[in-house]
């Protein structure tokens, strides 16, 4: 099974498109036998930004959200690594995971609408699991390609005895609210975030209702845009909405005041559930709940988990790292690495 440091079996083949469920981000699948890599391409192009994209505006900037770049390297993941023999059907509807994913530089997506070329991507499969995601730009310095994104894809021995730990933290959580527990407004929190440069058009402006206490946040969150269903594993808007709620937390744990948006850089483990997932659409909403484990100015680090109206667990993303992005870190070619260095040391 994929593993980091451990090869595949040999036998991977060129995938037709057609065996596969569309993806909106997954244009082109090649098979490079010699190097051993899967290569998927994907230009964002006027119908995405139209769709969503337009609507995640940073500084004044269209930036491709981290929570897109993690949905495509785990929906690219799931396509290659679920057709070998070494995993079984079973294994890839139980459990998807995808360890260490850091972001290393933001995608600035061109307004093709206003006649830019289309930002180009190409997320690379390596057999030994390892995933990267790299920029395909004109501008990319000496021709090589910048890399935004990398992770690696794992395999999980017992999806069960998982998920039966998540679902049972999860819902601790939520029973851990009292009656007294604190209400946020999800307009006046979008307001906020766009005072500081993060401005959510409506596709992005998801949460319904927010409730916190300590380091607890549970909120419902919109699924109106029922079209981007069939279109993405899990649509970027909502897993991008996952992490708008610790914004919640942040200010109420650093002098009460609020802070300046911060944007996630880092993921410890990401695990999805795909069987679970027609179960979350056959509903209007779905719940998020997020554990504060550590926040000092500038930086967050937290756990957000997705369940659906019935409680069954979704999406797990423990040990999310998040800081604060300046209009310096959208204008450099690539991000400086000091942003980036940080301990893993709070879960």
């Amino acid at each position: 099974m994929p593993q980091q440091g451990n090869k595949l079996e040999a036998g991977f083949t060129r995938y037709p498109l057609s065996q596969f469920k569309y993806h909106r981000m997954i244009q082109g699948i090649s098979r490079e036998e010699f190097s051993g890599q899967t290569v998927i391409t994907c230009n964002l192009h006027a119908k995405i930004l139209s769709e969503w994209l337009q609507d995640h505006v940073v500084h004044e900037t269209i930036v491709l959200p981290g929570a897109a770049q993690l949905e495509m390297a785990v929906s690219a993941g799931l396509r290659v690594f679920s057709t070998i023999p070494a995993v079984s059907a079973q294994q890839a509807r139980s459990l998807v995971r995808l360890s260490g994913f850091t972001i290393t530089a933001p995608v600035i997506v061109a307004d093709c609408n206003a006649g830019s070329v289309p930002t180009s991507l190409r997320c690379v499969v390596e057999d030994s699991g390892e995933i990267t995601i790299y920029g395909d730009h004109a501008a990319d310095v000496a021709h090589e390609r910048l890399q935004h994104a990398r992770g690696i894809w794992i395999a999980e021995v017992d999806p069960h005895t998982f998920w039966a730990e998540v679902t049972a933290t999860a819902k601790a959580s939520i029973k851990q609210l009292s009656a007294s527990c604190k209400v946020a407004d999800p307009k006046q929190l979008y307001r906020d975030l766009a005072s500081g440069g993060l401005q959510y058009g409506p596709k992005f402006r998801l949460l319904e209702n927010v409730r916190f206490q300590d380091n607890v946040c549970v909120c419902i969150i919109s699924l109106r845009d029922k079209e981007r269903a069939a279109e993405y594993l899990i649509p970027p808007a909502i897993i991008d909405v996952m992490l708008q709620a610790c914004s919640v937390l942040v200010a109420g744990n650093i002098d009460g005041s609020p802070t300046h948006p911060q944007v996630p850089f880092s993921f410890d483990e990401v695990s999805v559930q795909p069987s679970a997932l027609a179960s979350m659409w056959s509903a209007d909403q779905c719940t998020c709940v997020v554990n504060l484990i550590h926040t000092q100015k500038g930086m967050t680090v937290f756990n957000s988990t997705l369940l659906t109206h019935t409680g069954i667990v979704i999406m797990h993303m423990k040990g999310i790292y998040t800081r604060s992005m300046g209009t310096e870190d959208l204008t450099a070619h690539e991000v400086s690495k000091a942003l980036y260095i940080v301990d893993h040391c709070y879960h």
